[in-house]
């Protein structure tokens, strides 16, 4: 499903380039995290914002989940809209 939601959309489509952000460039995936309004909009819980920030393999995990919740509205457990 999310394959054939992805080929869907053209390269430069928004989503397009957050799914590849979140999967091919984790540093610039973390920048966004914690450089961007994303704070601001979503709260994590602070356990899982040390992770994201010393961690790679979390976050790139975390970036399928967010994945999953722009695409398909699959919210994980550990952050919620603000």
């Amino acid at each position: 499903i999310l394959l054939r939601s992805l080929n869907n959309m053209n390269m430069e489509h928004p989503k397009m380039k957050m799914a590849f952000m979140a999967s091919y460039n984790l540093d610039e995936f973390r920048k966004f995290i914690f450089g961007s309004s994303f704070l601001k909009r979503f709260k994590v819980e602070e356990k899982m914002l040390e992770k994201l920030h010393n961690d790679d393999v979390e976050l790139y995990k975390f970036g399928i989940d967010w994945i999953k919740f722009f695409l398909f509205n699959v919210r994980p457990e550990y952050f919620r809209p603000a």
